[in-house]
């Protein structure tokens, strides 16, 4: 996730920032540099990760608002300070309900953006349009001129991004079901995962339908006195 937050923001900062005669070897800086920052985020990420998790989940927001936004070919809102609004705003409001819902969130975030990511990299290879949709959006450099048509093969891939949500949304609510994500904190500080010191409290606690131990011990002896009597 800090790879693909900064290398999304590199790419857009470097689009909108392009002089008329492009960048000196212009195809390699447009991939190394994302490229680069993308590592360095996803070092970062690694290592602060509290802080990490809110951005994970704006940047899902702005994914999710952007993917919002590709259904129709003028964009869905028309008025540039609306749309960049829409999309400030699904940032901020992901990042907040995080630290209410961070579960959900979490498991949203790496699903949707996974799941876009994906159809991204297909349509690099098929060239149907999807990539022209968050091109149009994020890169308003006036040099620039994107068309964005949402043709039938768009709006598979659109379609597909949701089928492939829903799948991995599933599969990782079912695998990830014994964890617990970030917040939880004084396990982590402990060197312990949230969801081992969870599992060692429950094994330490008694149950309330163990006999205690002591009355298992008496239980044993008389057992083994009965055996000896009669013996």
């Amino acid at each position: 996730m800090g790879f693909l937050t900064f290398t999304s923001v590199t790419w857009i900062a470097l689009a909108n920032a392009k002089p008329e005669a492009g960048y000196s070897r212009d195809s390699i800086t447009m991939i190394v540099a994302p490229v680069g920052v993308g590592i360095i985020g996803a070092v970062a990420y690694h290592f602060l990760w509290t802080i990490a998790m809110y951005l994970t989940g704006a940047f899902s927001g702005f994914i999710f608002a952007v993917f919002i936004c590709c259904w129709r070919s003028d964009l869905l809102i028309v008025n540039l300070i609306g749309r960049y609004a829409f999309l400030g705003g699904m940032a901020l409001l992901f990042a907040i309900a995080l630290y209410f819902a961070h579960r959900p969130i979490m498991l949203f975030a790496t699903s949707f953006v996974g799941a876009y990511a994906v159809m991204f990299g297909i349509d690099c290879l098929a060239r149907v349009g999807f990539i022209a949709g968050p091109e149009a959006l994020l890169n308003r450099n006036p040099r620039h001129i994107i068309e964005y048509r949402v043709g039938t093969f768009v709006y598979v891939l659109l379609a597909m991004v949701l089928v492939l949500f829903l799948l991995s949304f599933i599969w990782q609510f079912l695998f990830n079901a014994a964890y617990e994500f970030g917040l939880h904190v004084a396990a982590a500080v402990k060197g312990k995962q949230a969801h081992e010191e969870f599992h060692e409290h429950q094994s330490r606690e008694p149950h309330h339908d163990d006999p205690p131990a002591a009355a298992s011990v008496a239980a044993v002896n008389d057992d083994h006195h009965s055996h000896h009597t009669h013996t």
